[in-house]
């Protein structure tokens, strides 16, 4: 089934081109196939193709085109950052402040 399934996607990839198409699996680290497809798609030339199966990102274009791609994807497959987000409450100084902003004199 996945064989027939990449099969038909490279049937899909087969437009005419002004310059020699190239055909390429670029295989894919950290970014979904569903990211690369998003962030690569508004570059890909109108006469290319794009799709991607087991986290691997199948370009058809030409080959300018597909040196910007790989340099794009260089730069955007990275491991995601991780960041730690601390909360801390102190009750006895918001309760402190509460109390010196009730108090008052009334002459």
């Amino acid at each position: 089934m996945r064989a027939a399934r990449f099969i038909f996607l490279i049937a899909l990839m087969q437009p005419a081109f002004a310059d020699e198409p190239t055909l390429e699996i670029i295989p894919l680290r950290h970014l979904t196939v569903e990211q690369a497809i998003t962030l690569v798609k508004p570059f890909l030339e109108k006469e290319g193709a794009l799709s991607g199966w087991n986290n691997q990102l199948v370009v058809r274009t030409t080959p300018e085109n597909l040196a910007q791609i790989r340099k794009m994807l260089q730069t955007l497959d990275v491991p995601p950052r991780r960041l730690l987000i601390t909360v801390k409450q102190d009750r006895q100084i918001e309760q402190a402040d509460n109390e010196i902003s009730t108090k008052g004199e009334i002459r």
